[in-house]
């Protein structure tokens, strides 16, 4: 009989019952097994329990109240069996097929410790607006702080890569994913896949949403000095800190910024 390797999905989460039931059914939707799935949970108080309970038989979770996001990372990689692991955030989900692939790549090439594909970009209310501009991995350039070089949606790596890596920094609440990133290029073989596999929610309780975004970019930018990025990555917050009304502007130059980078007249980091 084949032994399939057993795949284990990680899931942080807080006060997401209007996505986090998604997530759960695009991994129950899988054409793969085994897959272990863990929640652990920040002390939801918006019905997330709820719904985890109702699909707690198929799932393992444990909720801690006040327990921040990277602590819930680092709490969930603890208990993980699998030998391939996934971080699957309670706002996104997974497309069909997309663990299968994982395997498949993994794999077929043993040298490979971790690989990002694509994803979509939806709504909040799942609707396609468009696909994430990923792009072939280069630590430089994701030292330099540009963000189409990994993508946690369409993510997945062997466990052997938490022996070299380690957790996720728990000073850090907008950043952590990209320090992970970082210390997992210097100390691991990555390489990106283009396939879709996940999608990525964008909504205005993310993390990423319009009302961080002067933090999300302190702290980004704080990582990238840490690991040695040059003084304007990312240029943006060193604007939006310096000029009132930077950001509007910003949004506004936009367009006139992704043109330029398609035109190849412009680095996407600008």
């Amino acid at each position: 009989m084949i032994q399939y390797p057993l795949v284990s999905i990680i899931t942080p989460c807080l006060n997401r019952a209007a996505f986090i039931e998604a997530a759960i059914l695009s991994l129950r939707s899988q054409d793969y097994q085994p897959i272990e799935h863990i929640v652990i949970d920040g002390g939801s108080t918006d019905g997330t329990i709820d719904i985890l309970k109702r699909y707690g038989d198929g799932l393992y979770w444990e909720s801690d109240k006040g327990c921040g996001q990277a602590a819930a990372l680092n709490r969930a990689l603890s208990l993980v069996k699998g030998d391939i692991v996934g971080w699957l955030n309670s706002d996104d989900f997974y497309l069909p097929g997309a663990v299968r692939r994982a395997v498949e790549i993994l794999e077929a090439d043993a040298t490979l410790d971790l690989f990002y594909g694509t994803c979509l970009l939806v709504d909040a209310q799942g609707r396609d607006i468009g696909m994430h501009a990923t792009r072939s991995f280069s630590l430089r350039r994701l030292i330099w702080y540009d963000p189409g070089y990994f993508t946690i949606q369409a993510m997945f790596f062997r466990r052997r890569v938490l022996e070299a890596v380690g957790g996720f920094d728990t000073s850090l609440r907008y950043a952590l994913d990209y320090d992970w990133m970082i210390r997992a290029g210097k100390a691991c073989r990555v390489r990106y896949v283009p396939e879709c596999l996940g999608a990525f929610r964008r909504h205005e309780d993310a993390t990423q949403g319009r009302d961080h975004q002067r933090a999300y970019y302190r702290e980004v930018t704080e990582v990238s000095h840490r690991h040695g990025g040059a003084w304007f990555a990312p240029i943006r917050y060193h604007i939006m800190k310096r000029l009132p009304g930077a950001m509007s502007l910003m949004r506004l130059l936009l367009p006139a910024k992704l043109a330029l980078v398609r035109l190849g007249l412009a680095p996407s980091w600008l």
